[in-house]
């Protein structure tokens, strides 16, 4: 056998794990344009189709699961005891097309020399180890990603390229710093980190609760820092995806199997839902709460109607209050701008107001008074001698789309600059945005591009209010408070017919926000409408059957808003249906339907089925 250094332009990993999965190739060998996937067996009781299915299999992974993957040939080998006289080739690198488990070559230890003197020779332009630029962009999902820090017990070093990138690191980093600094100093600090969507809000959050353990010295029961978030479904979902993938991790790397009940209990510990949290029977064990969808928090008014408590006052004050009781305490915020999207949600300034509550006393439901320093990333955000300003507490990079553009593609569009917008699309023509006027198309577009061998998602999407959409057979949630099966519709596929896949079930804004799919439909219907230069939010009457202008400015706000959700949730590809209507019907009247059809192929997105005639763009 051959040394290390007869190959000095060779990568080498020994026990290579590709994110997401818990299976282990034995070695890797790199090259700038090949990656072979070497599984080692000894011995005869060895399967020998059995090995090439195994190799083929953590072959597969390393395609699936990285770019790097797509952009060399991936060989799978397995090295065994053979007495095969045959010159070994590297020539049947595995493919979107199926790869036969017997087209996996099986060599001696002899013959793997011969194989890696066929990779291609180094030109020292490429630095072989370092795997930091090998995952897919756009960023994992944030199922992906969560359950890889949470439920897999052995990420190990890979997680380091979980598709970080600079500023999110930048941003962790200077996290820590403010939490050591506010543990050491025995003080009480507010975090606010502000970012557009897909931008990385989520997975900074659920970053500091895996990574940071700053425990209180003085407090021997003081946990780890724990995630929350008053986003129903986001919560539901990646609790029980977490357990899936940790009971997996733990049935396959311990003597003993464990429950998926026990799993589920391992998984909250890491992620709750707000409303336990602010519950009076719950005892806060860490010195630091991340709250994601921050934005979303209630206000004093709403948390006494859903709760029935007139003694309540904002989520907020109830957090900080609890958290008060501590020597020391970090709250940090996600934000996301433009994305409060119902009643009872006034943004930043409930948790702003909350703070100044404490800090004099001010409050009627409590005699606790306490001085909560605020670190912002603006300003403007909050004035006070308590709040110091640190810009690198904002994101500004989308990570989620295949396109940095499409969050301002987004904003141009309803905001109805659509030149601009049409600009900004043409600035990223590789990812796909369609619209169209038949729904038998966009589940085509959406069924033939989805690969769900490789596990991607595509689902429809459509607004809470969209109305007469049940009319083509879309069955939407109307409201936030009906029955949707969360967790089913983002983790199964097909057949299971809850799964996003079966296209049984459009998710609302309610449903869908923090969360993402790979490609998405959304259903465009008569609620925000084209009119005179801007778009306006209408509420639809039953009994005349029709549409009336939201005249309140913070429930357009709100419409609008919903929609920003709704078209920013696709990481590969989004198709917009738009529906044809009937002239006869002044529900669905065609004309209007027509008008946001044309408006948003002039913002630059792609007809595509039945050729439509588009006006002259605005000059």
């Amino acid at each position: 056998m051959k040394t290390a250094d007869q190959f000095p332009g060779i990568g080498c990993f020994f026990e290579f794990s590709p994110p997401f999965t818990s299976q282990r190739s034995d070695l890797i060998l790199v090259s700038e344009r090949e990656i072979l996937v070497v599984e080692g067996k000894t011995g005869t009781h060895h399967s020998r189709l059995q090995a090439q299915k195994q190799a083929l299999s953590y072959a597969y992974d390393i395609y699936n699961s990285l770019r790097v993957g797509t952009d060399r040939a991936v060989v799978p080998i397995v090295l065994q005891e053979s007495t095969s006289s045959e010159m070994p080739s590297i020539n049947k690198a595995i493919s979107n097309q199926d790869h036969s488990p017997a087209d996996v070559a099986v060599i001696s230890a002899k013959q793997l020399p011969d194989c890696i003197r066929q990779m291609t020779p180094p030109t020292g332009h490429v630095d072989l180890l370092n795997t930091s630029t090998w995952m897919y962009r756009p960023r994992a999902s944030i199922v992906s990603l969560s359950q890889e820090m949470f439920g897999n017990l052995r990420s190990g070093e890979v997680l380091k390229s979980l598709a970080d990138n600079d500023e999110i690191d930048r941003l962790v980093t200077r996290v820590s710093e403010l939490i050591r600094e506010t543990r050491d100093n025995s003080e009480h600090r507010l975090i606010a980190i502000t970012g557009r969507p897909g931008s990385g809000k989520t997975l900074v959050g659920l970053r500091i609760a895996h990574q940071i353990t700053l425990p209180d010295p003085s407090d021997s029961e003081s946990d780890a820092p724990i995630y929350v978030s008053g986003n129903g479904p986001l919560v539901e979902v990646l609790q029980e995806a977490i357990a899936r993938s940790y009971k997996t991790s733990y049935d396959r790397y311990s003597e003993s199997a464990i429950s998926i009940e026990m799993a589920r209990r391992v998984a909250k510990s890491h992620i709750l839902e707000v409303r336990g949290v602010i519950a009076e029977q719950f005892r806060i064990r860490t010195n630091v709460v991340i709250f994601d969808e921050a934005q979303r928090a209630w206000n004093a008014k709403h948390m006494r109607r859903k709760h029935s408590d007139q003694t309540l006052e904002s989520q907020p004050f109830e957090i900080l209050k609890k958290m008060s009781e501590k020597t020391w305490a970090v709250v940090i915020c996600l934000v996301g701008t433009g994305q409060h999207i119902n009643a009872g949600e006034e943004g930043m300034s409930t948790w702003y107001n909350a703070v100044r509550k404490l800090s004099d006393g001010s409050s009627r439901s409590s005699s606790t008074q306490s001085t909560w320093r605020i670190s912002v990333s603006r300003e403007a955000q909050f004035e006070s001698a308590e709040s110091t300003v640190s810009p690198d507490l904002e994101l500004t990079v989308d990570m989620r789309a295949g396109s940095t553009r499409m969050n301002e593609w987004v904003n141009l569009l309803l905001e109805s600059k659509l030149n601009e917008a049409r600009d900004c699309r043409n600035s990223f023509p590789d990812f796909p945005l369609l619209v169209s006027r038949d729904l038998d198309t966009v589940l085509g577009w959406l069924r033939s591009n989805t690969n769900l061998r490789h596990r991607e998602t595509a689902g429809l999407l459509a607004s809470s209010t969209s109305g007469r959409l049940t009319s083509y057979g879309v069955r939407v949630a109307s409201a936030a408070s009906d029955n949707f099966p969360a967790v089913n519709w983002y983790l199964e596929r097909p057949p299971h017919l809850d799964s996003c896949n079966s296209f049984d079930f459009a998710a609302t804004e309610y449903r869908c926000q923090g969360l993402e799919l790979d490609r998405v439909g959304v259903c465009w219907s008569w609620d925000l409408l084209p009119r005179d230069g801007q778009w306006v939010p209408r509420q639809l009457n039953r009994a005349t059957g029709r549409w009336n202008k939201v005249s309140n400015e913070r429930k357009q706000e709100y419409r609008i808003n919903s929609y920003r959700v709704l078209l920013t949730r696709s990481r590969l590809g989004m198709i917009i249906w738009v529906p044809r209507g009937d002239q006869d019907d002044t529900s669905r009247s065609s004309i209007e339907s027509d008008e946001i059809y044309e408006t948003l192929v002039i913002a630059g997105c792609d007809p595509i089925g039945s050729p439509q005639r588009i006006k002259t763009p605005h000059p």
